[in-house]
């Protein structure tokens, strides 16, 4: 019997709005086996301590103004528009859209452990060591959505040597972006 290992971790997340993950397609991989599957989150850093109100607020309405700014036309829109693999620690990887923003210009300034390099929507998380053909991994089209939220979340990993045997999370207040008006539409 292999040794059963427990990881945890405090993390802030972006949850986008309910009509996206009614949108999102989970990838057609072959690789299920060892993974276990994740709210519809995006993981943006792995912390010490979970944000507090105000740090979580604060964040959502930079966000905003941020995917405004890089806006074509004036919309905030965010787009999910590949399938990508991510390292999550030293021993797990993430599968999951890759957004249209950049945690690390959204928390540049935040006291954490790691940021992590590409805002990935998860949908699945697997042991490091096995791999992924990511030619495997397929979107078959761009998914778009205007609005989401920040919030802290605690993951726990039960694993052993083989695979993931069970993620278990637990998904703090939600701090929603503020609408567009409030941000200073650029008309």
């Amino acid at each position: 019997m292999a040794n059963q290992n427990i990881d945890n971790f405090r993390l802030v997340v972006f949850v986008p709005q309910r009509e996206f993950k009614h949108q999102m397609v989970l990838p057609c991989i072959l690789d299920y086996a060892y993974m276990s599957p994740l709210p519809v989150v995006c993981p943006i850093a792995i912390v010490d301590e979970p944000l507090d109100d105000n740090e979580l607020k604060l964040s959502a309405q930079k966000l905003s103004h941020l995917i405004l700014d890089q806006s074509q036309d004036q919309k905030r829109k965010i787009s999910a528009t590949e399938y990508a693999v991510q390292k999550f620690g030293s021993k797990f990887l993430l599968l999951g859209s890759v957004l249209s923003f950049s945690p690390v210009d959204l928390l540049d300034n935040m006291s954490s452990k790691y940021i992590f390099k590409k805002a990935l929507v998860c949908s699945h998380i697997g042991l490091s060591d096995k791999t992924v053909n990511e030619n495997n991994i397929m979107q078959e089209k761009t998914l778009n959505f205007y609005s989401g939220a920040l919030a802290n979340m605690v993951l726990r990993i039960t694993y052993d040597d083989k695979a993931i045997e069970c993620a278990q999370w637990k998904i703090g207040k939600l701090h929603w972006m503020p609408s567009v008006k409030s941000c200073g539409n650029k008309k």
